[in-house]
């Protein structure tokens, strides 16, 4: 595959570091079934293209997803979450943003990620552009909008994009609900993979994903159960 390296630019998770990315070669459609096998392979999508990192000096991205074939390994705190979001309204729609799902994301990182990469795109930026993949996972109560995950769709794995939401209501664990009802809601589709984008162990905001079990990693160009790479201290506090 023609890949395209693109300039280096200030990494937004690891600041010491300058990130680059590979590019898919954008003429090439990305279909449902072709970004399938790209997620297999590490990539994510951003707008209309598709890629996985290229850093020069660093490799501490690593593309994680939950198998679907067996239900989470729930720990306390999921299971708190849940309760607390009982009164919810959670359902998969089509992906096309309205008002209410734009005025959400710019209240969302107004209020946690101020200073934030994301701040350069718009609501509208996060969805596949060619209306193939993208979906958003609503979650309501009593008819408000709480938050969503815009979420693509392949023929046998989804993938989480990107979750906002209220950020007034913090207390409510909404993005690690989020995931819990994505994930629920890709296994009774019947995939078999929900891709939750890279993780990297430096960045303490992108420790929630390693809480899901079981959980894989892409090292090496192979999918390993992540234990083998990273070592939970289940004597931890959930």
């Amino acid at each position: 595959m023609n890949l395209y390296p693109t300039a280096e630019h200030p990494c937004s998770y690891l600041p010491a570091q300058l990130a680059r990315e590979a590019v898919i070669d954008p003429a090439r459609a990305l279909t449902p079934a072709r970004y399938q096998e790209l997620l297999a392979l590490g990539f994510r999508r951003s707008g209309p293209y598709a890629y996985r990192t290229a850093c020069r000096a660093c490799q501490a991205c690593i593309a994680v997803r939950i198998p679907l074939q067996h239900p989470l390994a729930l720990r306390r705190r999921h299971r708190r979450v849940l309760r607390r979001n009982a009164d919810c309204d959670v359902r998969m729609v089509a992906g096309r943003m309205q008002r209410e799902h734009r005025l959400l994301y710019d209240r969302y990182l107004d209020g946690r990620h101020e200073h934030s990469g994301m701040r350069e795109l718009t609501a509208d930026d996060l969805l596949d552009p060619a209306g193939q993949l993208s979906c958003l996972c609503e979650i309501r109560c009593r008819g408000q909008l709480l938050g969503y995950t815009v979420v693509d769709c392949t023929p046998d794995a989804w993938s989480a994009v990107y979750t906002v939401f209220e950020p007034d209501e913090a207390a409510r664990g909404l993005g690690n609900f989020a995931i819990l009802q994505t994930h629920r809601l890709a296994r009774a589709a019947g995939a078999d993979f929900l891709y939750l984008g890279y993780w990297i162990d430096q960045a303490q905001q992108m420790s929630y994903k390693t809480d899901y079990r079981p959980l894989q990693a892409y090292v090496n160009d192979q999918w390993k159960p992540f234990a083998d790479i990273k070592r939970f201290d289940d004597n931890a506090p959930p």
